[in-house]
């Protein structure tokens, strides 16, 4: 087996940690910083396919525009919902 599955290391040199982790320092305040607003600050949108029903993906519109993301049921690129229907 690879090394990497045997001794479970994320990568990153010492055991996956980070240079914050590893000196005790997590940014101020003494506060753990998390992931949370970085999950906030997404701006998806909803593309469906053609689909009966239709299959649903959030994506980032620039992603969307900049990609043919296709459907693997109907062979059809998603794209965003339409208000009229």
């Amino acid at each position: 087996m690879p090394d990497i599955i045997l001794n479970g290391s994320k990568g990153g040199g010492k055991g996956g940690r980070t240079a914050a982790e590893t000196d005790g320092d997590a940014g101020g305040g003494g506060e753990a910083p998390t992931k949370k607003k970085e999950k906030e600050d997404r701006n998806y949108v909803k593309a469906v396919c053609r689909c009966e029903p239709p299959a649903v993906i959030r994506v980032s519109p620039k992603t969307l525009e900049r990609r043919n993301i296709m459907c693997g049921d109907c062979t059809k690129n998603f794209a965003t919902e339409s208000p009229s229907e």
